[in-house]
């Protein structure tokens, strides 16, 4: 079946109480992903991060090993039809037009 669209959804996500921008929402990905620019904005309190050994795979062209990992609360959605939950972000130092990746 032939797919009508091809373009990749990037929306607007409140993480931690603050409206993160160019959040690329992948559903092949199987782990969610905050870009260390994205998270020093934040100025959320670097004691909340833990550290993270596993590489990641298929990420690009080689492996990727993330430094650390959080928990952060993300809403989606429009009061009354929100949605809030805790998402556990693996924290990457690499550039990247999106903020986010949310699998």
């Amino acid at each position: 079946m032939k797919q009508l669209y091809d373009e990749p959804l990037v929306i607007i996500l409140s993480v931690e109480g603050y409206n993160t921008r160019q959040v690329l929402v992948d559903n092949g990905s199987s782990v969610d992903i905050m870009y260390m620019t994205a998270f020093q904005q934040m100025k959320i309190d670097l004691k909340r991060l833990h550290p993270f050994e596993s590489p990641l795979v298929g990420f690009i062209e080689d492996r990727v090993y993330p430094k650390e990992i959080i928990s952060l609360s993300i809403t989606a959605g429009i009061y009354p039809a929100q949605v809030t939950k805790s998402i556990d972000f693996l924290i990457i130092y690499w550039s990247s037009s999106y903020n986010v990746i949310s699998g």
